[in-house]
């Protein structure tokens, strides 16, 4: 496969792009939670009506977004930094390269499709939601302790736009608060 320079600017656009947004992701999750160690530690009040469990419940809530976020980096980073290696290895064959380039632009556009389809959800109403894009499916995490079907359909309408993907292959789970 022959790759001009022009091909290469692309290759190299798309991973600067990627490291861009891990970075951006990565201050996107720690925003969530400035310091998610801590946050089951401090003391619950009662603020009016709520009871205690249901803020400490809350926080559990918010915790696991940030968390998956956070993880969800954490193993992006890995395979960026793996698939560099490769395209950078003299010894690799230009197959092995051209192939770790293109991984590297699937990963940049799965990227912005979930940063993008998160903000659209939240956009609905819900206080958080991950969006985990799989080879032939999708999985959006919402949090919400239940969710009626149009609001199950609505989700899965805007999931399938901006992805794109069928919405049959679309998963929604509420996630209790």
């Amino acid at each position: 496969m022959i790759i001009s320079w022009k091909g290469r600017e692309k290759i190299f656009l798309s991973v600067t792009a990627v490291i861009i947004l891990c970075i951006l992701a990565g201050y996107a999750g720690k925003e969530a939670d400035p310091n998610p160690a801590n946050s089951s530690t401090m003391p619950v009040q009662e603020v009016g009506n709520i009871e205690s469990d249901q803020i400490i419940s809350e926080q559990e809530g918010f915790d696991f977004f940030a968390e998956y976020r956070m993880e969800r980096e954490r193993m992006r980073s890995r395979e960026v930094e793996t698939l560099k290696e490769v395209i950078n290895k003299e010894d690799c064959s230009q197959d092995a390269k051209d192939a770790a380039a293109l991984r590297l632009v699937k990963i940049s556009e799965n990227v912005e499709k979930e940063v993008k389809t998160e903000s659209l959800i939240k956009s609905q109403g819900f206080k958080d939601c991950v969006v985990i894009i799989q080879n032939e499916t999708t999985t959006v995490v919402v949090l919400a302790s239940s969710l009626r079907l149009d609001q199950e359909e609505e989700i899965k309408k805007i999931v399938s736009r901006s992805i794109p993907c069928p919405q049959d292959s679309i998963s929604v789970i509420a996630r209790a608060q």
